[in-house]
């Protein structure tokens, strides 16, 4: 089980990646020069909320399951952002692949890890 200070900061992510991902798939934006600085803050930002949270973690059991939680939280704003805001279509190989995303999460979960 996460920490509930693990479970605000994938939030806190998950809303960070979200801005970079609509920047990514809006036009505008996309061609502004405002584009760098706004994929390169939100990389930052991102990534120093890693770095904080998993120094604080205490085993790696816990790092483990953050990084999961991480990973798939982001897998599924990378494929909701397109969906339900520029109505990109998937096919069924894409409905595939996300189910095969949230099940590989759930295999790591609840299979269980070896440290």
């Amino acid at each position: 089980m996460l920490p509930l200070r693990a479970v605000v900061v994938v939030l806190i992510a998950a809303m960070i990646y979200a801005v970079h991902l609509y920047a990514t798939y809006h036009p505008k934006i996309r061609m502004s020069t405002s584009f760098w600085a706004i994929g390169i803050i939100c990389t930052l930002a991102a990534d120093l909320l890693w770095t904080w949270l998993a120094r604080g973690l205490d085993n790696n059991e816990s790092i483990i399951n953050f990084g999961l939680a991480w990973e798939i939280t982001y897998k599924l704003i990378a494929v909701a952002i397109p969906v339900l805001v520029f109505n990109v279509q998937l096919t069924s190989i894409g409905y595939i692949g996300v189910a095969l995303i949230i099940g590989g999460g759930l295999c790591l979960k609840f299979g269980g890890t070896v440290l």
